[in-house]
């Protein structure tokens, strides 16, 4: 299989290693990269069209011949960029020439978005790219009846312990989530809707828009909850089916954890896509009559079998809850979370589907 092939122009040779590496193991698909720390090697540069993109800073820029290049990320220090950078570059161009600038000093991850979406514009990403092999994933989906009853809090506690070990992805169907993803990235992220799109309509590079779609908790991984509500609650059942199959098939998460909304279609159906419901449960009068409603509920439409996979949790009284998303593996609750692991495992064997 043919690799793409990626070119990294910066005359600090430290910076060049470090985002060599990133790109190399980081980016989900086979990769050639090529590190030069003068721009004058571009002259002479006779693979133009088969590179993919060009990572090359402003200060280097400036004296560089960037044509033929069809997509260029200028990496720059300040805000001031537009006149740092020659005519070439910013005048009259090939319409398949892409050139973005981005901030040098960014998180790696936003760097490495930068250049995937680039990989994809172009079409570059070999179809095969990044498959995993064929070990399942484990899949726990957290539902309760109850409302306001930390189910999200509890979810994303126990995939943020989860990712201390393995590769954990959070999922957050919860149209209204107590957690501003968007601000806590700092920037524009994909989503569950976005991410759902790309399974509908590019398979073939699902694994790809999934890096793209989700950002980093520490080391768990995330795909935001969509934007609007219609996005989840339209889809058929099986399609989410197919969705939450894929996950499993075309990416490399060992765990998937996802905090599961009454608004999903079909979602009494799509609990048996899981090896564990996790069920918040209370011992209150009203909690323990609408937990024996969706008892009956389940057993009247066919769904009783949904109660062999799941199990309950019952949450006491927390005095304080970290307010920061990254906090979440520390404190009572995830004190908690921790002993609540070893009753539902992660090395067992997945129930069959």
């Amino acid at each position: 299989m043919k690799k793409a092939q990626i070119v990294i122009v910066d005359e600090d040779p430290d910076f060049c290693r470090q985002l060599d590496g990133c790109l190399r193991y980081r980016l989900g698909f086979p990769v050639t990269v090529h590190d030069f720390t003068e721009s004058s090697v571009l002259s002479e540069y006779t693979e133009r069209r088969e590179t993919a993109v060009l990572l090359i800073t402003e200060t280097a820029a400036a004296g560089a011949e960037l044509k033929g290049f069809p997509g260029v990320i200028i990496l720059t220090e300040g805000r001031e960029t537009a006149a740092a950078i020659p005519e070439q570059v910013t005048g009259d161009l090939s319409e398949k020439q892409v050139i973005r600038r981005v901030q040098k000093y960014r998180p790696m991850d936003a760097l490495i978005r930068e250049v995937r979406a680039l990989c994809l514009d172009f079409g570059v990403i070999p179809g095969e790219a990044g498959a995993p092999d064929s070990k399942k994933a484990l899949r726990i989906g957290f539902f309760s009846p109850l409302g306001r009853c930390l189910q999200s809090t509890a979810a994303l506690t126990l995939a943020r312990l989860y990712a201390e070990q393995r590769k954990t992805l959070y999922l957050t169907f919860d149209p209204f989530p107590g957690i501003d993803w968007d601000g806590y990235a700092g920037e524009e992220t994909g989503d569950l809707a976005e991410l759902f799109y790309y399974f509908d309509c590019d398979p073939g590079k699902f694994a790809l828009h999934a890096e793209k779609c989700t950002l980093r908790c520490g080391p768990l991984y995330v795909v935001p909850s969509a934007a609007l509500y219609e996005s989840i609650s339209e889809p058929e059942p099986e399609k989410w089916r197919a969705f939450l199959e894929m996950l499993i098939t075309q990416t490399d998460y060992e765990v998937i954890v996802s905090d599961l909304s009454i608004c999903i279609r079909g979602l009494f159906d799509l609990f048996r896509e899981f090896d564990r419901i996790v069920t918040i449960v209370r011992t209150d009068p009203a909690s323990a009559e609408e937990l024996r409603r969706y008892d009956r509920m389940l057993k009247r439409t066919g769904h009783e079998d949904i109660k062999d996979r799941t199990t309950e949790l019952e949450l006491p009284v927390f005095r304080r809850l970290p307010a920061d998303p990254s906090l979440c593996h520390r404190g009572e609750l995830a004190d908690h979370m921790r002993r609540f692991m070893t009753r539902i495992g992660g090395e067992e064997e997945h129930a069959d589907t």
